[in-house]
């Protein structure tokens, strides 16, 4: 169920704001989907939020084009 609602995001975003979550790597992510009415929703105070942002998208992609995730595979986008 979780790897469907995948195909559904349609943007992530990593926020890091201020010294010390710049220095320690941590910040907010904003994940919109499309399922029904856009919605989004937020994950606050992540370790490595852009870096998350960008799994995210990737595994979406995947899913979107092959019907499958391999969250194993590394992220070169």
């Amino acid at each position: 169920v979780a790897s469907d609602a995948l195909a559904h995001i349609q943007d992530v975003k990593g926020n890091v704001n201020g010294f010390l979550p710049t220095l320690m790597n941590y910040g907010d992510l904003e994940i919109q989907t499309a399922a029904g009415d856009a919605s989004s929703f937020f994950i606050d105070r992540i370790y490595m939020p852009n870096e998350a942002a960008k799994n995210i998208l990737h595994w979406a992609r995947q899913k979107r084009e092959n019907g499958t995730i391999d969250a194993n595979a590394p992220v070169v986008d």
